[in-house]
């Protein structure tokens, strides 16, 4: 339980890092100075990222969500009272049949136009990080576009490394190679 603790920290201390390195990236920013438009965005976003097959795979699952390394609001969390999956803070995670997802950065390119980082964390050999575009058509928000940055994965037995950069991510030796191919609900286990 300690190890997975420390991965899951260090996976978020990645995924913020990751951002802080990137030319595309805009700086962190605080949930309470997101506009109308970002958090549409935001929830676009996180639609993309939820995963349809785990809804009546497992009555357990929960996804839990935080913005910029913060929890969302409440107000915010109503957004997907009606996805079949129970939504919930961030700060709540507990490893489980569970998804923690996050966004660790967003820049709003234009009106129409944006793009975001952040990933999930499930486990030890289940976290990713991906670089999101996003579009405005006809008025609603989607992820048209997704590039893998990294991922956990085995390198030795029981030896878990950082992210690993590239657009062809594995789960290591278990889970095989997995390319991402325009989403992370490719890669999900």
């Amino acid at each position: 339980m300690k190890t997975c603790s420390a991965l899951l920290l260090f996976v978020l201390a990645c995924i913020g890092c990751s951002s802080a390195r990137t030319e595309h990236s805009a700086p962190t920013r605080a949930f309470s100075s997101l506009t109308a438009e970002d958090l549409d965005i935001c929830e676009a976003l996180f639609r993309h990222q939820f995963p349809p097959k785990v809804a009546g795979r497992d009555p357990r699952s929960t996804f839990f969500i935080s913005l910029f390394g913060d929890d969302p609001s409440d107000e915010f969390l109503r957004r997907f009272s009606d996805y079949s999956v129970p939504v919930k803070k961030g700060s709540q995670f507990r490893q489980g049949p569970t998804f923690h997802f996050g966004i660790s950065s967003m820049k709003v390119l234009s009106p129409d136009a944006a793009e975001a980082e952040g990933g999930y964390y499930r486990g030890p050999l289940a976290a990713a990080l991906f670089r999101y575009y996003l579009k405005k058509e006809n008025g609603i928000w989607i992820c048209y576009r997704v590039e893998g940055l990294g991922v956990s994965r085995v390198r030795q037995p029981n030896h878990i490394t950082s992210l690993d950069a590239g657009t062809a991510l594995c789960f290591g030796v278990a889970r095989g190679l997995h390319a991402v191919s325009g989403s992370p609900r490719d890669t999900l286990p």
